[in-house]
């Protein structure tokens, strides 16, 4: 039998690591907003940002550790993004436009906030990757939600919206 340890493997790159990877190779600096910040992890690790916001649902114990980011809540479902046009030079947000009620209001914000040469950069599930694919030709539908949600292996995070790389686009 294979006796490797395979639980010393780095983990997979996420949407964060891609994000930042980019951002840095692109020279992008000045003001960032991160959309879905929670714990401030993509705005910590971008320290060579003079400016750095972010925005989430609630608020999370971490933001009281963070005194240089500028983190408050915001429900893009409520209304606009607290800043002013085109106030950032990149706006990130991964893994929060499927959950909001109306993704076009949401993306507008995103680029309205934003300088005209600077760069959003937006992350969703990939309904058309792989792995959903193969779910479909079994199928299996994702699970939005349900009575048991939190307990099926199938559940798919209350995502209120499905994309795939033409429909975000």
């Amino acid at each position: 039998a294979d006796q490797r340890d395979f639980s010393v493997l780095p983990d997979a790159p996420s949407e964060m690591d891609y994000a930042l990877q980019w951002l840095g190779q692109e020279k992008i600096q000045g003001a960032l907003l991160d959309v879905g910040c929670a714990g401030l992890r993509l705005l910590a690790s971008a320290a060579w940002f003079r400016k750095r916001a972010g925005v989430d649902i609630v608020s999370f114990p971490a933001w009281a550790g963070h005194r240089d980011i500028d983190a408050r809540v915001c429900d893009l479902d409520e209304g606009a993004l607290p800043f002013e046009s085109e106030s950032f030079d990149a706006v990130t947000c991964l893994m929060v436009v499927e959950h909001v009620f109306d993704p076009y209001h949401a993306i507008r914000e995103l680029r309205r906030v934003c300088k005209p040469a600077g760069r959003v950069i937006v992350g969703v599930p990939n309904l058309a990757g792989i792995k959903r694919r193969l779910e479909l030709l079994c199928g299996k539908l994702p699970i939005t939600s349900s009575q048991n949600s939190f307990t099926e292996g199938g559940w798919d995070g209350y995502h209120l919206h499905n994309f795939t790389k033409d429909s975000l686009e």
